[in-house]
């Protein structure tokens, strides 16, 4: 049954996920090419010392593309199974309504975490060959809440997405741009670093939002 699932979300989602490898793989070529050239343009030391009295970002461009990755796959994940209440024949399959749902979501956050790492360790390859081991581990810890809001984004989305009622699901959409806006407050490379604990927690919380919408959808409230 898992491996039916799985696959029915393969089918599902594989243009998706094709797409977002394509977007990732051009944001990490996009990364290398501005970094070579400012090491081409400004020399090492010129850039190093931009970095560390600035105290600026290296990577600016990558701070919502997590996120966007995230919404994609969601959207692409759940509005078909909303599509004339596929969701509910989902859910009548012969195992535990909770387990179903947790499926659904372990595909998602596995896609999402797999090219999140690969992106990560190729961001800190490129980076090592530029710039000390200091200045690395200050970036990628600098950059890691956005990764983390993508996570918490891919399961409001679907918390969003599998919610029945139009007036709750715009309720949802709201509660959750307010609570995703804490992942992306400026500030200076590794202020964040103290509060990633609490962002994971508050991603292990979201994994619960969408067991309530596939409860009300089942159950036909708000069902129009």
């Amino acid at each position: 049954m898992l491996q039916a699932i799985y696959y029915k979300e393969w089918i599902k989602t594989c243009r998706m996920v094709g797409l977002l490898l394509v977007l990732f793989l051009a944001i990490l070529i996009y990364s290398f090419i501005t970094i070579n050239q400012s090491f081409r343009v400004a020399g090492a030391v010129s850039t190093w010392n931009s970095y560390l009295q600035n105290d600026i970002l290296l990577l600016p461009h990558l701070k919502w593309i997590p996120l966007l990755g995230a919404l994609i796959l969601s959207l692409g994940q759940f509005v078909p199974e909303m599509t004339n209440q596929r969701l509910k024949l989902t859910l009548h399959l012969p195992l535990p309504e909770t387990r179903t749902i947790s499926y659904l979501l372990f595909y998602g956050l596995s896609v999402l975490t797999a090219l999140y790492v690969v992106t990560y360790l190729v961001l800190w390859g490129i980076l090592a060959w530029y710039y000390p081991v200091e200045i690395v581990t200050t970036e990628l810890l600098s950059v890691l809440p956005w990764f983390i809001a993508g996570w918490a984004g891919y399961l409001l989305t679907s918390w969003v997405c599998m919610e029945s009622s139009w007036k709750q699901r715009i309720k949802n959409a709201i509660l959750s741009i307010c609570f995703l806006s804490y992942f992306f407050i400026d500030s200076i490379p590794g202020s964040y670093n103290p509060f990633v604990p609490f962002l994971l927690l508050f991603t292990v919380i979201c994994f619960t939002f969408p067991f309530f919408s596939a409860r009300r959808f089942k159950e036909g409230i708000g069902v129009r």
